[in-house]
Formats: C-alpha cells, sequence, structure tokens
C-alpha cells in the first residue's frame, strides 16, 4: 500500500500512500475531511473548509492542531500542522502539511495521502508511517470501502498505541 516520494521543500521522501475505493472522488474527499470518523474520535473542531482548524488529542500520546490551507471539492484537501506548546505534541510534524489528493477511475476513486515532511530522518518517522498505515487501513479505507471505521478512541488508545509501536507517556 505505501510507497515513498521526495518533497520538494526538503528533497527527503515523504510518506504517502495511495489506495482504492468504490466511491466518487466528492464522497472520498467528504469522508477524509471527517478525521473524526475514521482517525480520532476525539478531534475537536472541523477539518473541511480552508481557515478551519481541529485538534487532534490522544492523552498521553499525540497532540496535534492543524489548519485547512486549501481544499477542492473531489479533488484535494490540505492540513498544515502548527505549533501548539501542548504535551504530547509531537515536534517533528510541526510544520509539515497533510495532503489528500483524489483521482477519478472507471470504478470508483484513487486516493493519495501524503504527509509532506514526514521523512526517514525524523525521530517518529517509523511509528509515525507506521501509525498512518494503520488509521488509512482500518480508518479511512475501511470507512470507504466497508462503510465501517475503526478510529482511536478512550477506549482503543492502548491497544492501538501497541500495534504501532507508539510509547505512551
Amino acid at each position: 500500500m505505501s510507497t515513498h516520494l521526495a518533497h520538494a521543500a526538503t528533497n527527503r521522501p515523504s510518506y504517502t500512500t495511495t489506495f482504492h475505493a468504490p466511491v466518487t472522488p466528492e464522497q472520498a474527499l467528504a469522508a477524509a475531511a471527517d478525521p473524526r470518523a475514521w482517525w480520532v474520535a476525539m478531534i475537536e473542531g472541523s477539518a473541511e473548509g480552508v481557515g478551519d482548524r481541529f485538534v487532534v488529542d490522544v492523552p498521553g500520546l499525540h497532540h496535534a492542531e492543524l489548519v485547512v490551507t486549501s481544499a477542492e471539492p473531489g479533488r484535494h484537501l490540505a492540513w498544515a500542522v502548527q505549533r501548539s506548546g501542548a504535551d504530547h505534541e509531537i515536534e517533528d510534524w510541526v510544520g509539515t502539511v497533510i495532503t489528500f489528493d483524489i483521482a477519478a477511475t472507471d470504478d470508483g476513486s484513487e486516493v493519495t495521502l501524503t504527509h509532506h515532511g514526514l521523512h526517514p530522518g525524523l525521530e517518529c518517522h517509523e511509528v509515525c508511517s507506521t501509525a498512518w498505515d494503520h488509521h488509512l487501513d482500518v480508518g479511512l479505507r475501511a470507512l470507504l470501502i466497508d462503510g465501517v471505521a475503526a478510529p482511536i478512541t478512550p477506549e482503543s488508545v492502548d491497544a492501538v498505541a501497541d500495534r504501532v509501536g507508539a510509547t505512551r507517556g
């Protein structure tokens, strides 16, 4: 499922993965823009339109504040990770950009997520890449294909952390 492409700003590989889903590009992007439904249930805010802000907070594990920097219905969505100063903020994420690019296919859509700036030189690269693989497989991809996703919930934090190799602090 995963491949790695060069990030222009650093000339280093950024995390990227592509998968197929039997839904329209509009449906795929609408699902991506609802990370509470597929990534982390404990998200506050909105991730749909340019200027929207949201906070991902997994107590003791991960905190990130993001802003939507671009959105094209059925085609593209970008979230920039902002500095928050919160406990459990992953410093390696600050200043990175997460994009969803959607392309129509004969039988649905091709969904590509790229975490620009998440490259092998970063301390969190292995765990973060493994976590993205997990969240996309049981989250966004599962939501688009089966209609049922498994986002992180307060009850599942420990099991997901164990599965992706993350340490709660």
